[in-house]
């Protein structure tokens, strides 16, 4: 047990985690009574019973290993949700981003100490004096074990990673008992008037709002919404997690940083009223199993994923149906129902690793240094790294505007109808760091960033709509803080309904809103990420 926890020390100390090697040597003492009784007292089925624990112990040490090579910590639950409700075109972009010398070097070494270790493990039987001698050491180690809380303390890798993966099948048996229990609750939802209301949500993939113009960036990155002259554009508005799996559990459920029950799902809210629901997303479904996404899409009476996720598994030129400009006749479409009262969710790939497959091939790509550079980064990195900062960065860069030309046509098709009480939302799940706060491309909670959480968050209202929501007029409304785990309370004010679960103090549309104290990563944001880079809207032309 110890060579193993050499080496996870070894890899954790080199990546800065925070973790000594002395900790998890000591750590991993009570762990070695599992290979150290066996070879003890076990006779002939000893063999057997190393195999059975190397099989079992063999993925989280290589699971330990990654997440200590690529981010610097130990595993979480969020660790496991995109590992296990991932695609083969989410696998084949993270392998082909997130692969590195370092990180094939540390898994090859690791596996290679395993295989050798099971091999040495298979010695002979021990003496009886060995035995007799080694009882009393291994009762003792097994009782401080026990009393310490050590045996099944996060701060040791194997344990840590067993807990974590618990922590994410509890999450995801919570939101299907969501699913499964809220009819049965008889929630009562209702709407607030029989007027005909139309919803747009459409859902952005990480999309921080730091690289946007109309959020100030020097770039002309949105230059279609920056010329829109009537949009809400909210300036302080952040996700609760880096991953869209964790955001969207909060942000389409009751649940939030202060209570953990979810009650029920927007979707069901929004059905319970009397709304005809819409599902459109170029983020296919997983597998033949309920995810988590596929779980909050539940019971939308209209569904549609792209086959993109299956199609593009190799290293394919995608066509114009793998981008998000796809949706746009589905919105057409959902537009047209003759349904008075209608919800349609967009959910978009966004700027979703790899960048450059999020737009099309023959579109111009911004070159040169991008505004926010980190120099002291850039120029303490190799030549090779240099090139990555660069092309990665303009690759995003270059996403965020055609992700700009998507939403401003689907905005236009919600014009189309601004005779009628009709509103339009866009929002991303979380943002990504792009090699400027940290040497680091993507987004993790184990490596947070400013821009994996500060997003946009843009609303289009028509003249009915807004005379149906006056808070609208409110000064200092679009720098109100707010935090999308609440979102589902503004959903429904936009939707004109309400349930005993609402809480209008949790709108950002309300003029009864009240600013809470916002959390990332189990920490304070605003203490924990101050003001550091004021950035005005950028003026519109008129």
């Amino acid at each position: 047990m110890y060579l193993p926890t050499f080496f996870v020390g070894i890899v954790a100390l080199f990546c800065g985690s925070g973790r000594s090697f002395e900790s998890l040597f000591v750590q991993s003492l009570p762990a070695s009574l599992v290979f150290v009784v066996p070879a003890l007292f076990f006779g002939r089925f000893r063999k057997a019973y190393y195999a059975a624990v190397w099989l079992l112990f063999f993925p989280v040490f290589i699971i330990t290993i990654s997440n200590l090579t690529l981010y610097s910590a130990m595993p979480t639950a969020d660790t496991f949700a995109p590992m296990l409700e991932t695609n083969p075109s989410e696998a084949a972009d993270f392998l082909k981003d997130y692969t590195s010398a370092a990180l094939v070097f540390c898994i090859a070494l690791g596996v290679s100490l395993l295989a050798l270790l099971f091999r040495y493990a298979q010695f002979e039987p021990v003496s009886r004096k060995t035995v007799m001698l080694a009882a009393p050491l291994c009762a003792c180690a097994a009782v401080w074990a026990l009393n310490s809380g050590q045996l099944f303390s996060r701060d040791f890798y194997v344990s840590s990673a067993v807990l974590s993966y618990f922590d994410y099948v509890q999450q995801h048996k919570e939101l299907e008992e969501c699913i499964r229990n809220a009819d049965s609750k008889n929630i009562v939802t209702v709407m607030e008037d029989d007027a005909p209301k139309t919803l747009v949500v459409v859902i952005g993939e990480s999309l921080t709002r730091n690289h946007m113009q109309i959020y100030g960036y020097p770039r002309r990155t949105t230059p279609l919404l920056a010329k829109e002259p009537d949009l809400f554009v909210f300036r302080d508005v952040i996700s609760p997690h880096a991953h869209t799996i964790a955001v969207l559990q909060k942000a389409f459920t009751f649940k939030n940083w202060e209570q953990r029950a979810m009650h029920q799902t927007v979707i069901q809210a929004l059905n319970g009223a009397g709304y005809k629901t819409f599902w459109y997303s170029n983020q296919p479904s997983t597998g033949a199993h309920d995810t988590a996404m596929t779980l909050l899409a539940h019971g939308a009476n209209e569904k549609w994923y792209s086959s993109q996720g299956l199609l593009k598994i190799s290293e394919q030129v995608i066509g114009e149906s793998s981008l998000d400009s796809c949706l746009l006749p589905k919105l057409k479409q959902a537009l047209a129902d003759p349904a008075p009262h209608k919800v349609i969710f967009i959910h978009l790939m966004g700027n979703h690793s790899s960048y450059n497959e999020r737009f099309p091939s023959e579109m111009p790509i911004f070159y040169g240094s991008p505004p926010y550079l980190n120099k002291a980064l850039y120029s303490s990195a190799s030549r090779a790294h240099q090139r990555e900062i660069l092309s990665k960065t303009n690759e995003y860069d270059t996403a965020v505007r055609f992700n700009d030309q998507v939403v401003f046509s689907f905005l236009q098709q919600a014009r189309v109808h601004a005779d009628q009480d009709i509103a339009f939302l866009y929002f991303s799940d979380h943002g990504d760091e792009i090699f400027e706060e940290k040497d680091f491309n993507g987004h993790n909670e184990l490596v947070p960033t400013r821009n994996m959480f500060e997003i946009p968050f843009i609303l289009w209202a028509s003249p009915l709509a807004k005379h149906r929501l006056p808070a609208l007029s409110a000064s200092h409304l679009l720098s109100r803080r707010y935090q999308t785990d609440d979102l589902i309370h503004s959903l429904m004010q936009l939707a004109g309904i309400r349930n005993e679960f609402y809480d209008p103090s949790r709108s950002i549309f309300s003029s009864r809103f009240v600013a809470r104290e916002r959390f990332v990563s189990g920490k304070e944001f605003d203490t924990l990420y101050p003001p550091q880079r004021v950035q005005a809207l950028a003026s519109r032309p008129q």
